[in-house]
């Protein structure tokens, strides 16, 4: 961060409740961005009201997104190598946990076609 200031934070993100015309902030959303940050080391900051966070059905599936790539940043987990993977923006990652309750880094593609108007 002394040299650049790049590490101070990836921003502000919003915080959206599923509505009529919204699906609301998702943890494929904020996997994304958690995993981006993480290629630069930087938390991620959201812009919450606790009553809006309490009126999302995902609230604790979208904070356990935060708590694991937070704690592998925490804990320096990614190396050198996995920082420059996470840096490839037509790439998506998640972060799981293994059967031994360890991080597990793992590539992942958008599955098409699944979901669409009709089926609502």
């Amino acid at each position: 961060m002394q040299d650049n200031f790049t590490r101070l934070n990836f921003g502000w993100l919003g915080y959206w409740v599923p509505g009529d015309k919204t699906i609301g902030t998702q943890p494929d959303q904020l996997e994304f961005v958690t995993s981006k940050a993480a290629a630069w080391d930087c938390p991620v900051s959201i812009h919450a009201n606790p009553a809006i966070l309490a009126q999302h059905p995902r609230t604790g599936d979208n904070f356990e997104v935060f708590r694991r790539w937070e704690e592998a940043r925490a804990k320096r987990w990614l190396t050198d190598e996995q920082k420059q993977m996470l840096r490839n923006t037509a790439q998506e990652f998640t972060l799981l946990l293994n059967e031994k309750n360890e991080p597990e880094l793992v590539p992942y593609d958008q599955i098409m076609n699944v979901a669409n108007e009709s089926r609502k």
